[in-house]
Order: structure tokens, then sequence, then C-alpha cells
């Protein structure tokens, strides 16, 4: 159950903030980073910890520091980068065999 929920909400615009937001050390750096809002990044984050169940960062006054629980996600960015243009060679590949054959 937790991993399908987690799905809906862990895209790979996700993967990259969660990794952003560990070497910016702050959520509006990296937002900017990745080209999107404050508040369309805040809310990312927010889903992600909520259908965890546990922060995975730690908010101070001096920016954000990933928890022990967010720490992995700080090599996620190589690694979901791989597995998606992996993917999306995978479907351009099929779409050259078989996109004739629809319809």
């Amino acid at each position: 159950m937790l991993y399908r929920h987690l799905i809906k909400k862990l895209d790979l615009t996700s993967l990259h903030l969660l990794v952003s937001i560990h070497e910016e050390g702050s959520l509006t750096k990296a937002a900017e980073r990745e080209m999107l809002a404050l508040s369309a990044a805040s809310k990312r984050l927010q889903e992600v910890e909520q259908v965890l169940g546990i922060a995975l960062f730690e908010r101070t006054l001096k920016g954000m520091k990933p928890t022990a629980a967010g720490k992995p996600c700080c090599s996620m960015r190589g690694k979901s980068s791989w597995m998606w243009r992996r993917s999306a060679s995978t479907l351009a590949n099929t779409w050259r065999v078989f996109g004739g054959m629809c319809g």
C-alpha cells in the first residue's frame, strides 16, 4: 500500500528536488535550481514526507539538512536519471517498432 502511494507522489522531479535540497541546504535555492515555484517545491516535499510518515529534512534557521531518513536520498540523482533515460529509450524503441500498428 505504501509503495503505491509513494509511486504516485515520487516522480523524477520530486527525486531531483530532494537531492537539490540536500546539496543546496535550502528549499528556496533547491526550488530555483529545479525551476519550480517555492510553493510547488514545498508541497512536493510535504507530500512525500506525509506518505512516508517521516521528516526527510530538519528545518533550521540556517536552512535544511537531511535527517537520518533523508540521507539516502542524496545518492538518488544519478540512479534516477539513469533509470529515466533507460525507460525513455525503451519507450522510444517500442514506438519505432510498434508505433504504426496502433489505431
